[in-house]
């Protein structure tokens, strides 16, 4: 009986910490997904419907509807480029075409990349988006493969 009690005890342990951790029995899926968008920043003199802290730490502040968001992602992955670690991250054909649609007719606007609840980056659009996805940089590479790693695992459990 002695037994059986330490292997419940261990048992019921070792899942309470795997949902602590944020994994389960069956598969390791995050807790809570990593959150990613991109949204076109407010106009001057708009209400911003949002803000975020930048990458100076000033406020960055966007539209209410992005452009893209996580829901939007079909594959992540860190990679150097350009001398730094990136995030890249694949899109739906849905939000290929948002994004390409918008860059197309707001050349000279800005952007903003929004990773788990801060203003990663701000570019100027400089010409239209043709590619499948973007590229967010830079990243210390342990970071950008935790959140490719989170992004992944969100969309297995997603499908």
């Amino acid at each position: 009986m002695r037994a059986f009690r330490h292997r419940l005890k261990t048992t019921v342990l070792a899942l309470g910490a795997s949902l602590m951790l944020g994994s389960s029995a069956m598969g390791k899926t995050p807790a809570v997904c990593p959150t990613i968008e991109i949204a076109p920043i407010a106009s001057l003199g708009a209400a911003a419907s949002r803000t975020f802290p930048g990458p100076d730490g000033k406020a960055v502040a966007v539209e209410r509807v992005s452009l893209v968001t996580g829901r939007d992602i079909t594959k992540a992955e860190t990679s150097y480029a350009e001398g730094a670690w990136g995030l890249g991250l694949k899109f739906s054909a849905a939000a290929v075409d948002r994004l390409r649609a918008y860059t197309t007719a707001h050349v000279g606007d800005q952007v903003a990349f929004i990773v788990q609840g801060k203003a990663k980056m701000v570019v100027k659009i400089l010409d239209p988006n043709m590619g499948d996805g973007a590229w967010i940089s830079p990243f210390d590479k342990p970071e950008g493969d935790k959140l490719a790693a989170g992004i992944n695992a969100c969309l297995k459990t997603a499908r």
